[in-house]
């Protein structure tokens, strides 16, 4: 299998100068969280086209967690739970999320922000998350308010 894989010794010289893609190949790490390109896109019960559909996804930059991949293949995590397949060509990269139940906090509140609303992460420092929601609001967020942010995730920068 001469695409599976590049190693560093002298084939891989030469694979590099005929095959320059194997340079380039980025495994990113599992569980992260990703957003769906497309208004609709189904959800299958295995990892082909042959496989029955499960359910349409019909919200355009939903966040879905990625928990493990084969070939073209991601498997995924709804908010609520749900689990199945979907082509990779489905997913992309837009940093999104779902509000939790927002806890009390004290600090002057500019919104109020109901469980399971969508927007967009921006950054993360410790414990906070800047957000924005498209209505026009930004604001800030604890992590454990938030479904779409991982611990190791690179919105994450621990000042």
């Amino acid at each position: 299998m001469i695409f599976s894989h590049c190693k560093k010794n002298n084939i891989s010289y030469i694979l590099f100068f005929f095959f320059p893609f194997c340079a380039f190949t980025k495994t990113l790490p599992l569980p992260r969280f990703a957003s769906l390109r497309f208004e609709y896109v189904n959800l299958r019960t295995g990892p082909h086209l042959r496989y029955p559909i499960k359910w349409v996804l019909t919200k355009k930059y939903m966040p879905v967690k990625v928990l493990k991949e084969k070939e073209n293949w991601r498997y995924i995590q709804l908010f609520d739970g749900t689990k199945g397949w979907v082509f990779q060509s489905m997913l992309i990269g837009k940093k999104t999320f779902f509000s939790k139940k927002i806890n009390d906090v004290k600090s002057k509140k500019q919104a109020k922000i109901d469980k399971n609303v969508m927007g967009e992460l921006k950054t993360c420092n410790k414990n906070w998350c800047k957000v924005s929601f498209k209505e026009g609001y930004t604001g800030f967020l604890e992590e454990e308010n938030i479904w779409g942010v991982v611990s190791s995730s690179p919105l994450k920068k621990n000042h």
